[in-house]
């Protein structure tokens, strides 16, 4: 999550500090393009992530079809259809929020995004020169950060301040 924003950058924050054991995101199914990029930034924060598809019955009104098991599939998440204000879905949810608490226990490989050949040997260049600073790796995910540096994310760049490689990070970025 690149903070633009005050609240971003609190849950980014609360996400990376306090390492939640699950974090739910609820899509406006209705809005599904716009909302599953907030999915993908959570994805890479390496968290375990339950998506909520809610208003579903607003999105079959406006004629989309969503084909959850599929969104599924190609996330490497539970995506969970809801109607929230009729409580449809609920049971769904739980299930879930409980599924991937196993999966934490079990640490489950969490689901890498791909940006494109060209953009990912820049992602490899930057993580490498990350993980050779035991203290970054131990408070961010490093592939993480290798995007939001790429991206010139100023919180991100910040981290990187008193780092050793500082130099060769800003010479690859």
């Amino acid at each position: 999550m690149t903070a633009r924003a005050v609240d971003e950058l609190i849950a980014r924050n609360y996400i990376l500090e306090e390492n939640p054991d699950v974090v739910v995101d609820i899509i406006d199914a209705s809005n599904i393009e716009r909302n599953l990029y907030l999915a993908m930034l959570l994805m890479e924060l390496e968290v375990q992530i339950v998506i909520v598809l809610n208003m579903m019955d607003v999105a079959k009104n406006k004629g989309y079809k969503i084909d959850v098991d599929k969104l599924s599939s190609l996330l490497g998440v539970q995506v969970i259809p809801s109607i929230a204000i009729k409580k449809v879905g609920m049971e769904d949810l739980k299930d879930a929020i409980l599924e991937a608490l196993e999966r934490e226990k079990k640490r489950h490989r969490h689901t890498v995004l791909s940006y494109g050949e060209d953009i990912e040997k820049l992602i490899i260049k930057v993580t490498n020169i990350i993980e050779k600073d035991p203290r970054l790796i131990e408070l961010y995910p490093p592939r993480w950060l290798a995007v939001r540096l790429l991206e010139g994310d100023e919180d991100a760049l910040e981290k990187i301040k008193d780092n050793p490689n500082k130099e060769e990070l800003l010479k690859v970025i």
